[in-house]
C-alpha cells in the first residue's frame, strides 16, 4: 500500500514540536467566507516532511467551518457522525464523555451551546516567547484582513519544568508508533504491540482492520485544479479526507491543591504526615511516579534509572496490579497487555495487544497556566498556598475514527465502573466520579483499590480533580484540502 506523502501531511500530527516550546491556539470564526478562502490560498502549514526550526502553524477545521467555507452537502454528509454533531452536540456524547456538573458545556469557556460558533483553530507554535508574540500579532494582522475573527479566549501554553503536568508527574511519554508517518531510523527500537497502522491516524489509508475509515471523497471533476490525491481504495474518485486526521482539542482544568490535599488526608495516620506514603498513593493513581518511571519497573519507590527510554513495558506479568493497579489511569488510557491476563476476557496476549490496538490515539496536548509551586515537587505543591488560577492540560490527540478511538477510550476504559473487574471504580486522575440516572447526577463519588497482600487497600470518595471548560472535534486537512477549500466556489 502507498505510505503518506509527508509534504502533504500536516506537521503536528507527526511530531510534537518538542523544541518548539512556546504555543498558543486561536479560535476563529469566519465573518466573510470569500476574504477567508483567500488566505486559506496563501496560508503557509508545517508539513510533516520537516522539522520546523523557529516556528510553525497548522490549522483545522469545525464542521461549522466545513460548512462556513461552502464545501458541498455531498462532501459535508461523508464526515463521520460524531464530527458532524460536535463534542457537545447531544446529550449522548456528554453522558460517555462525563461533561456534566462542572464540567457541563454550558460551564464552558469556549465550545458549548451558548458561545460563539468556532470555524477554525489556527496553533502556532515557536522557539520561545519572544519568537511567538512576534508571530502572533503578524497572523493576527492577517486575520482581521481576510474576514477572520478572533474569539475569546486566546489560548496560551506554559512549558513546565522537567516536561511535567501540573500535578507534578512527568508526561507526553508514551505514544504508538504509526506505519510511514516518521523516517524509518526513528523505528529502530519500537516494539510489534506499539506499532499501529497508518489508517487509525491519517485518513485514506488501511487501518488495523485492513479497512478504509469513512472519509469525504468527491468526483475529478470537482477538483480541477488536482489538489487532491486519487483516492487508494479504487473507486476513481477525489479523497479529501487522505492524509488528514480529526483532532480532538479539550481545555482540562486541573484542581492541584484539591488533588494533594486529598492524597495528604488519606494518608494522614492520626495527624502523622507521611510524605513517602502520600506521593505513593498519588503514584498508584497515575501508573508512574512523578519522573515518569512505571510502577511495573519500579513498584516500590521511584527509581527515574528505570524508566524505559522507548517506554517498552507491558502489564503482561503484573495480573494482579500488585505492582501498577489495575485501574490505575495510564493502564486505563493503555492497557498493555492487560486484556490479555484477565480470565473474563479469554483473549491471547497477542489478542489483547491486537484489540488495544484498534483504540490508539496519538496525544499533542500541552499545559497551560502557572504552576502552582515551582518545584513540581509533592511536597512542595501540598503546602503551597491556592490562587485562583486556572491551569491544566490543553489536550489534544489525533485518530482517523472519533467513535472507536477517541470516545470508547474515554467511556469504555477511562469512565468505566467496572474496567479491569472494578466495581464502582472510575478513572482517579481524569475520571468522572459522579453516578448519572438519566439526567440527574447524584453526589456519590467513586473509589480506588490497591491490590496487597493480604489484602488490599482502597480509598472512598475520589473528587473530581480534572474539569472540562472548553473543547471540540475538528478536522486537520491536508496541505491539499486547504488549498482545494481556498479556491473551491
Amino acid at each position: 500500500m502507498e505510505a503518506p506523502t509527508l509534504n502533504n501531511v500536516q506537521g503536528l500530527i507527526a511530531r510534537g514540536y518538542k523544541n518548539l516550546p512556546a504555543a498558543c491556539y486561536l479560535l476563529l470564526e469566519i465573518t466573510q467566507t470569500d476574504k477567508a478562502k483567500a488566505w486559506l490560498q496563501q496560508l503557509v502549514v508545517q508539513s510533516a516532511a520537516n522539522k520546523p526550526d523557529q516556528s510553525c502553524m497548522n490549522l483545522a477545521l469545525t464542521y461549522e467551518g466545513c460548512k462556513q467555507l461552502r464545501l458541498s452537502p455531498q462532501l459535508l454528509a461523508q464526515f463521520s457522525r460524531e464530527f458532524q454533531e460536535g463534542m457537545s452536540g447531544t446529550p449522548h456524547r456528554q453522558r460517555i464523555l462525563g461533561d456534566h456538573g462542572d464540567s457541563a458545556p454550558e460551564q464552558w469557556q469556549w465550545g458549548g451551546p451558548y458561545k460563539t460558533r468556532v470555524h477554525l483553530l489556527l496553533m502556532l507554535f515557536a522557539a520561545n516567547n519572544t519568537v511567538l508574540k512576534t508571530l502572533q500579532n503578524t497572523e493576527s494582522k492577517k486575520l482581521k484582513k481576510h474576514g477572520l475573527n478572533i474569539l475569546e479566549p486566546t489560548l496560551l501554553s506554559t512549558a513546565l519544568e522537567g516536561g511535567k503536568e501540573h500535578f507534578g508527574f512527568q508526561d507526553g511519554i508514551a505514544q504508538p508508533w504509526v506505519e510511514h508517518l516518521r523516517p524509518a531510523r526513528d523505528h529502530m527500537n519500537t516494539q510489534p504491540e506499539n506499532t499501529i497502522e497508518t489508517g487509525e491516524i491519517l485518513l485514506g489509508y488501511p487501518n488495523q482492520y485492513g479497512q478504509f475509515t469513512e472519509r469525504p471523497l468527491l468526483g475529478e471533476e470537482a477538483d480541477e485544479q488536482n489538489f487532491l490525491p486519487n483516492d487508494l481504495s479504487g473507486s476513481r474518485r477525489k479523497d479529501f479526507g487522505r492524509d488528514g486526521s480529526y483532532l480532538v482539542f479539550r481545555q482540562l482544568n486541573q484542581n492541584v491543591k484539591l488533588f494533594w490535599n486529598y492524597m495528604n488526608e488519606q494518608t494522614d495516620k492520626q495527624g502523622d504526615k507521611d510524605p513517602y506514603a502520600m506521593t505513593e498513593l498519588a503514584s498508584k493513581m497515575m501508573g508512574r511516579w512523578p519522573s515518569g518511571t512505571p510502577l511495573v519497573n519500579a513498584p516500590r519507590q521511584d527509581e527515574p534509572t528505570l524508566k524505559p527510554k522507548d517506554d517498552a513495558f507491558n502489564y503482561i506479568h503484573d495480573t494482579k496490579g500488585l505492582a501498577c493497579p489495575l485501574g490505575a489511569h495510564i493502564r486505563r488510557a493503555n492497557p498493555r497487555g492487560s486484556f490479555g491476563t484477565s480470565t473474563e476476557t479469554h483473549l491471547t496476549i497477542q489478542e489483547a495487544f491486537e484489540v488495544e490496538k484498534r483504540h490508539r490515539i496519538i496525544r499533542r496536548g500541552r499545559p497551560f497556566g502557572k504552576p502552582l509551586a515551582s518545584s513540581l515537587t509533592p511536597q512542595g505543591l501540598l503546602k503551597a498556598k491556592e490562587d485562583q488560577i486556572n491551569r491544566g492540560l490543553y489536550f489534544i490527540c489525533f485518530n482517523a475514527n472519533i467513535n472507536r478511538q477517541f470516545e470508547f477510550l474515554q467511556q469504555a476504559w477511562i469512565n468505566s465502573k467496572k474496567f479491569q473487574g472494578g466495581y464502582d471504580e472510575a478513572d482517579p486522575i481524569i475520571g468522572d466520579h459522579k453516578e448519572t440516572t438519566g439526567n440527574q447526577n447524584t453526589e456519590h463519588s467513586s473509589s480506588f483499590s490497591i491490590p496487597d497482600c493480604p489484602v488490599r487497600r482502597k480509598v472512598h470518595k475520589l473528587p473530581r480533580f480534572v474539569t472540562v471548560q472548553g473543547g471540540e472535534y475538528f478536522f486537520m486537512p491536508s496541505i491539499g484540502a486547504i488549498r482545494y477549500l481556498g479556491h473551491s466556489s
